[in-house]
């Protein structure tokens, strides 16, 4: 693990340098059902659900949905990839996400897929971690959905094997871009009635994406100002979050709510230059 800023004292300042221009960025930890990385790239993760839940049934003249007797509920896997490999502590760090999920209203099937793309804690990932069918940095905290089988005493840190003195004293330990509504959603972990921040608009926001296709986005996190910025095809939309503080990964949050292949919905992160304004 290297800390791209600083807090690394194992390697030389050129070493983090030649790291930090030529290492890939890789999802390094998967954790949820159903997830898995594309062709063997750890650059790109896909979730797909296998239970084919929709079928023509549910799909009328007009390919519009349609709600039947036998329709008992999404069946989709809340699954988190994190780039645990790559903490960032300082400075400014850029990253390209292309989101493909070229679902369609079909005659075989339908597919649904949503995904979310940010910044989290490094925290310590173990089996008993990494085995749960689902989990999401936003919505599961130490008393959510991670422990709802265990439910454990004691800190975070305890938790997670972390050291959160590293975080400094801002309270946004996850912060996401939601692909479907374009809106911004954070969480204080620290906080179990009022840490979670849903649907939360910023300015410069344009909507999320309902269509099928392939889309890019660019996160600016800029450690120096304590500000995560987004981008959409090349273009800055603005700061989606202020008041960062200490290190951060990248993340994506993944939920496939139906079947679909891995070449349909997945997510792609790569390290990319920050674009020029224009």
């Amino acid at each position: 693990k290297v800390r791209h800023g600083g807090g690394d004292n194992t390697l030389s300042t050129l070493e983090k340098m030649k790291l930090l221009l030529h290492s890939p960025i890789e999802f390094t930890d998967l954790v949820g059902k159903n997830l898995g990385y594309l062709h063997g790239d750890k650059a790109c993760v896909y979730s797909c659900n296998p239970n084919e839940l929709h079928t023509p049934d549910y799909i009328d003249e007009n390919n519009n949905i349609e709600i039947i007797e036998r329709w008992d509920g999404w069946e989709g896997k809340m699954c988190t990839a994190i780039c645990s490999d790559y903490v960032m502590t300082s400075g400014r760090h850029y990253v390209k996400f292309t989101v493909t999920s070229n679902d369609s209203w079909g005659e075989d099937t339908f597919r649904y897929f949503y995904s979310r793309i940010g910044i989290m804690r490094p925290i310590g990932l173990d089996s008993r971690i990494t085995s749960r069918q689902q989990w999401c940095p936003i919505y599961s905290p130490i008393d959510c959905i991670l422990f709802s089988e265990d439910l454990l005493e004691g800190t975070f840190a305890e938790h997670y094997r972390t050291d959160t003195d590293a975080w400094g004293e801002g309270d946004v330990h996850c912060c996401l871009y939601d692909d479907f509504e374009g809106t911004c959603e954070w969480t204080n972990w620290d906080s179990q009635e009022e840490g979670t921040h849903t649907d939360q608009r910023w300015d410069g926001m344009i909507g999320g994406s309902y269509v099928h296709d392939t889309r890019e986005y660019g996160l600016l996190l800029d450690l120096d100002a304590g500000t995560l910025s987004m981008y959409k095809d090349d273009k800055c939309l603005g700061v989606m979050m202020r008041g960062l503080t200490g290190e951060y990964c990248w993340v994506a949050n993944i939920l496939a709510q139906a079947h679909g292949r891995p070449e349909q919905q997945n997510v792609r992160i790569e390290r990319a230059p920050v674009p020029l304004e224009v």
